[in-house]
């Protein structure tokens, strides 16, 4: 009888990296633990946006604006709110491409930063929050997905993770009305561009090393009897 050839299952990693045809993943702890910091300075970044504009006193976006918190921060927190629920939606059920979703949520979200930035009117402010909100929300998903993979320590990674939104969320208003009223809130916007940006780079880097994260199937021939 012909040799039998018995091929080793495929090691699961996790759905950050699916195995490619033929291969089977071999597990990068470090790799995984990048997209983690990347993606989760990305969702830090977008928790601190979403409170952002709930800065006490007359320190507010809107009030810069010209318009009145009480009228406008709904529709701003709305504005935000419900694209993330979109995005979030997104990046969580596209499993198995985690770290594109996140690369195009920060992309999407640098340019909502930038609208918001350069908004002269009410309506545009809200776009750019729009924008910004569902690249947040994409982010959350994906990196949400990637926590609760196999090939970690996912109590750990979650509690890290969403301590430090949660804590941008508590600081977000104090953060933002201390800058507001030292410099202005267009320049409270941008400085979120380069760590964002930051960001950026570690996920795409992070993605870039799927091209690398595999090995060849080990196999095992048995002679025939």
């Amino acid at each position: 009888m012909p040799a039998r050839v018995l091929r080793k299952p495929a090691t699961r990693f996790d759905t950050m990296y699916p195995p490619t045809q033929g291969e089977a993943a071999a597990p990068r702890p470090f790799h995984r633990l990048l997209f983690l910091v990347g993606g989760g300075l990305a969702a830090v970044i977008g928790a601190y946006l979403l409170t952002a504009p709930l800065a006490p006193g007359g320190a507010t976006i809107t009030t810069a604006i010209g318009i009145q918190p009480a009228v406008a921060l709904p529709m701003m927190l709305l504005g935000f709110l419900i694209p993330a629920a979109v995005g979030a939606a997104l990046g969580f059920f596209a499993r198995r491409f985690p770290a594109i979703v996140a690369i195009v949520g920060i992309a999407v979200m640098a340019i909502g930063i930038s609208v918001s930035g350069i908004a002269p009117n009410f309506l545009l402010l809200v776009a750019g929050s729009v924008v910004t909100g569902f690249g947040a929300g994409a982010v959350w998903g994906s990196v949400t997905v990637v926590a609760l993979a196999a090939g970690g320590n996912k109590v750990v990674e979650l509690s890290v993770l969403g301590g430090a939104v949660v804590l941008a969320l508590a600081v977000g208003p104090f953060v933002s009305g201390a800058i507001n009223m030292s410099l202005s809130f267009r320049i409270g916007h941008y400085m979120t561009v380069p760590p964002l940006l930051v960001a950026l780079v570690i996920a795409i880097i992070a993605a870039a090393a799927r091209d690398n994260r595999t090995m060849p199937q080990q196999t095992t021939v048995q002679p025939g009897p």
